[in-house]
């Protein structure tokens, strides 16, 4: 299974837009840029994020993969750069239970998942769109912003003890197999 990781100059191409065709495209080139900044994390997981996981600089959350497979499920930690932050302020709703706003305690979990489902979805429609203005050749999803992450981490030479935390993988070899494929 090959993994498609951008590069750093796609990535900065894509943070440096200021011209967007509609609010939507914006909100979900600032989600995917979200989620490159935050360790790669999953989209569902950014969406369940809490204003009690958030803590001034750093977000800590579980996983909901790891929270529903195994027992014992580790927090991730995030300390959130500037870039990350004015994101979560722009995006974020200090209203609500949840950060951002699209999820609610009275949902059930399959209307959190398809409400998820959805967002995911929309946001990659809006980053092909936005791949092809920048000149990006391949896809853009959700998940590359995951694997972009991991590979700048790589090329950084950051130890893969590291990354497998950051990623929230409970294996390290977990991670040196999913670097590899990237």
């Amino acid at each position: 299974n090959i993994k498609r990781a951008l590069s750093i100059d796609e990535i900065r191409a894509i943070n440096n837009m200021t011209v967007f065709e509609s609010k939507a495209e914006e909100v979900a080139r600032d989600f995917w840029m979200l989620l490159y900044l935050c360790n790669g994390m999953n989209p569902g997981d950014l969406l369940r994020l809490r204003w009690s996981d958030k803590r001034g600089d750093e977000i800590q959350f579980i996983r909901k993969k790891t929270s529903d497979t195994t027992s014992n499920g580790l927090p991730i930690m995030i300390i959130l750069e500037p870039t990350a932050q004015n994101l979560i302020d722009k995006l974020g709703d200090p209203k609500g239970e949840f950060i951002f706003n699209k999820l609610n305690r009275s949902m059930s979990e399959l209307t959190k998942k398809k409400v998820i489902e959805n967002h995911i979805k929309t946001v990659n429609k809006y980053m092909k769109r936005i791949a092809t203005r920048v000149g990006i050749d391949n896809t853009c999803s959700t998940i590359v912003a995951r694997h972009s992450f991991a590979q700048r981490c790589k090329d950084n030479d950051i130890p893969p003890e590291y990354i497998s935390e950051a990623l929230g993988h409970s294996i390290v070899k977990t991670t040196k197999n999913y670097l590899g494929s990237i």
